[in-house]
């Protein structure tokens, strides 16, 4: 009975393949996560964006068509209030406060 040696330099020539091909692959895939990590992160700020921005028309709209509401907002943050009427003291130094600062 005959052994037969075994032919030892296909199994690294594969190896050395396989480790190349793991050494040029990995980084990419790292970089890849990575840029997936960011662009989930993007489209979440994106949401939160596009709805301030729905909220800030809608604003908007009421400030142009409803003067109601373009009092309300003079009332309550700015405290101003109509001729003859009285401002609480208290509102009134935390108006005149805001208004310096």
């Amino acid at each position: 009975m005959e052994i037969k040696p075994i032919r030892l330099l296909p199994v690294f020539f594969g190896l050395f393949v396989a480790f190349i091909s793991i050494a040029t692959i990995w980084p990419t895939w790292q970089e890849n996560q990575k840029m997936s990590a960011t662009i989930q992160l993007l489209q979440k700020e994106v949401q939160t964006l596009r709805a301030k921005k729905q909220q800030c028309e809608k604003i908007l709209q009421a400030l142009e068509k409803d003067p109601n509401y373009v009092e309300f907002l003079l009332r309550e943050q700015l405290y101003y209030g109509r001729k003859g009427e009285q401002i609480l003291e208290e509102r009134a130094t935390h108006a005149r406060e805001s208004k310096a600062n």
